[in-house]
């Protein structure tokens, strides 16, 4: 789990360096986007759950009658 955190904030930075050389930011918010690009990735990374099944509206009730 260590080497996928390390995997992680060296992908953050890289991502981070990569925008920054296209982008000029402040330097007091080069932090921040360090670490949201990291807690971005590792919510991507984070293992998938199951999936919750969608609600199944109720079926309509009466006769269904043919029109002419």
């Amino acid at each position: 789990m260590a080497a996928d955190a390390a995997q992680l904030r060296e992908l953050a930075v890289k991502i981070s360096v990569a925008y920054l050389r296209a982008n000029p930011v402040t330097a007091d918010k080069v932090g921040n986007m360090v670490r949201d690009t990291y807690e971005a990735l590792s919510a991507c990374a984070a293992p998938r759950t199951e999936p919750v099944p969608l609600a199944v509206p109720p079926a309509r009730q009466g006769k269904r009658t043919a029109r002419a």
